[in-house]
């Protein structure tokens, strides 16, 4: 929930679960109190040390108010990702200094409600997240030999670009792109070669059958 900070001990703690329990990619949505924690430092290191790609948000309302940064977002190694809009357009103003990798959706995003039935509208860094960690994990099934960093650098590369350079105050590399982050050929990847496909099965056609002309040519002699 972006609306209530979550004590940094509890979010290493979940850190620290996931890689144990065999995660490749972890989404850190809430938001962490805006301050470095020996704990979850630590747990951050550990993941990315495991080959994990950690995303976490950038400057949520709250901490935006209080032109704090945002942790783990601020980790070297995380994907920081912040909100834009259905334009392009960035949800907060980010603080100066304040690392960005990454845009995402986070704007009247529209999903199930998490307690009962109905559905639930919002916005923020918190759901920009799940945008990039869906991506993440595409680029990590589609190309299994890549690293965490290799990820997240294909991330970056394939995102549509904000229109200015790069990476931009705001919105980083650019809002992430799904088809992108799977479909590019990125040269330092295949050496500018296109990734091998393995051939399709040969297609064994039945075999023709002949006609059986008896009947007809019975009944024309009849």
């Amino acid at each position: 929930d972006s609306g209530n900070l979550v004590p940094s001990a509890d979010v290493a703690a979940g850190i620290d679960y996931a890689v144990s329990h065999g995660a490749t990619v972890i989404d850190v949505s809430p938001s962490v109190n805006p301050k470095p924690s020996p704990a979850l430092q630590a747990a951050v290191a550990n993941a990315l040390a495991r080959n994990v790609v950690v995303i976490a948000a950038v400057a949520s309302s709250e901490l935006n108010q209080a032109n704090e940064v945002s942790y783990p977002a601020a980790y070297p190694g995380v994907l920081a990702v912040a909100a834009v809009d259905a334009s392009g357009t960035a949800q907060t103003a980010v603080t100066p200094g304040v690392r960005v990798d990454l845009a995402a959706p986070g704007s009247a995003i529209t999903s199930i409600g998490p307690v009962g039935p109905g559905q639930v509208t919002a916005g923020g860094a918190a759901l920009a997240t799940g945008y990039v960690a869906g991506t993440a994990a595409l680029v990590r099934s589609y190309y299994p030999q890549l690293s965490a960093a290799q990820v997240a650098q294909r991330l970056e590369l394939t995102a549509s670009p904000p229109g200015t350079s790069v990476p931009s105050p705001q919105v980083g590399y650019g809002t992430v792109s799904p088809y992108n982050a799977v479909t590019t050929v990125l040269p330092q990847e295949t050496g500018g070669r296109a990734p091998a496909v393995p051939p399709l099965p040969a297609l064994r056609l039945p075999a023709v059958q002949r006609l059986d002309t008896w009947p007809l040519t019975a009944a024309g002699i009849i």
